[in-house]
């Protein structure tokens, strides 16, 4: 997400290429035993076209693999290896340090070329087509067979992202993707689907404890399987069901009939809303702007939800909802613990740009003031109500002093990672829903906010 959006600020050109059987590429290192089981006609067949080979009838082939073979749990990481290496030591491409799977290489003129792999499916962007054009003919030599869509639009990983190098956007759908999560969840439960405006309810977080509606084991293994493809979707295009998607994966292992319905609440407000998308643009990148914020005792168990959003520019990019680890005893301590929830995030995403050539400030935005106290003064304000919490909550007062992050007061009316934290009903949530999708800039929207909530 994040080199997406360096793709739209400096107006780059986008390939996408695929690998043809990749795997094969790959060869076993002697010291690792591959096997694959052949039986019925395949080992038959394999027996006549290598008459060495025997097979009694009914019996089984095991045989030891020279190349990485697809359905092993190691193949993906021996490809890895060697893409890995035709990249760095082949073609001079550069890991970046904070994730193995981008690389970056500067031209003569000392612009960065990036590649991002996901096992063999690339996605390479520069400023100029020639350039990207030579690294599509560099990857032709040593793999051969290269698919390279070359077109402003790409269908990447179930995302339909769509490249205006003019306008400087970026946009994600997943439409499609969404709507065949819909259609298997239909399949498999034969149920119907009933619209909703929003995606959850605000007894979102209710639960029972009484294991008399727990789901036949069927249905459950759908419920654990549409859940994880949802996930992917809130992560990728549609932040605006990540809070209802972020609780129901807590609720995976023994799912009831309320976390059933909750389910198709999310998937019936999908429907009705397939055609929305995330955008990404920026006129320019000058510093990253987190929101964090906490809900206290939102759960049954009595823990709190954390909630973050980064705003780059202008530019809703990155989004974090979780249920928190520990019980808290305020709304304070609630808050405190989601900073410590998001500080590993932003100390990662400030890294991570620094070595895609954008080394920015880091800005913090809280609405409790109380927090804030502890957050700047870590043990030295610590009484009665804050001595017993851990000490690693107070690690962000190392970063405060140390001038890696900057700490800022917001009104909580203006507190958009809210938005991650409960679940939002009428038009609030319309409007939250078009800042994360970027319909709109934050800033046009604050005003609409706080009225909305006077």
């Amino acid at each position: 997400m994040l080199c997406s959006l360096i793709d739209a600020i400096e107006g780059r050109e986008v390939f996408t290429i695929d690998i043809k059987g990749a795997f094969l590429k790959a060869k076993v290192p002697e010291d690792m035993e591959l096997i694959v089981k052949m039986d019925g006609e395949l080992a038959k067949l394999f027996c006549e076209i290598n008459p060495k080979f025997y097979k009694e009838e009914g019996g089984e082939l095991y045989l030891k693999c020279l190349k990485a073979l697809y359905g092993h749990r190691e193949a993906a990481r021996l490809f890895y290896n060697e893409l890995d290496h035709s990249l760095t030591k082949r073609m001079g491409f550069q890991r970046n340090s904070f994730d193995p799977c981008v690389y970056n290489r500067k031209d003569e003129q000392g612009e960065i070329i990036t590649i991002r792999t996901h096992v063999d499916d690339l996605k390479v962007s520069f400023k100029s087509r020639e350039q990207l054009d030579a690294v599509a003919s560099e990857l032709k030599q040593i793999y051969k067979y290269i698919t390279v869509t070359t077109d402003q639009t790409h269908d990447y990983l179930g995302m339909i992202m769509s490249h205006d190098k003019e306008i400087q956007q970026v946009t994600i759908r997943m439409d499609k993707y969404i709507q065949d999560v819909i259609d298997s969840f239909k399949d498999g439960s034969q149920e119907e689907i009933k619209v909703a405006a929003t995606p959850a309810t605000n007894y979102l977080f209710k639960t029972r404890t009484d294991s008399v509606n727990k789901i036949v084991k069927q249905k459950s293994a759908l419920f654990h399987a549409t859940v994880a493809k949802l996930l992917f979707v809130a992560k990728q295009a549609r932040p605006d069901i990540l809070l209802a998607v972020s609780f129901l994966t807590t609720r995976d292992k023994e799912p009831d009939e309320d976390d059933w319905n909750k389910l198709k609440r999310v998937l019936g407000y999908l429907s009705q809303t397939l055609m929305c998308y995330l955008t990404l643009t920026c006129e320019s990148l000058d510093k990253l702007t987190w929101y964090v914020d906490g809900s206290y005792a939102s759960h049954s168990d009595m823990r709190g939800q954390s909630g973050a959003v980064l705003i780059a520019g202008d530019c809703a990019v990155l989004f974090r909802s979780s249920k928190q680890k520990v019980n808290t005893r305020s709304s304070t301590e609630t808050e405190l613990i989601a900073i410590d929830d998001s500080l590993p995030t932003i100390q990662w995403t400030h890294n991570f740009l620094k070595e895609q050539g954008y080394d920015l400030n880091t800005e913090i935005k809280e609405d409790n003031r109380s927090t804030m106290f502890l957050m700047k003064n870590g043990r030295l304000s610590s009484g009665k109500r804050t001595k017993h919490l851990d000490i690693r909550y107070f690690y962000v007062k190392d970063l405060i002093d140390r001038g890696v992050i900057k700490l800022s007061h917001c009104i909580s009316e203006e507190m958009i990672a809210d938005f991650f934290t409960k679940p939002i009903q009428g038009k609030k949530f319309s409007i939250m829903r078009d800042i994360m999708l970027n319909n709109q800039t934050p800033g046009e929207h604050r005003s609409v906010l706080v009225n909305k909530n006077k």
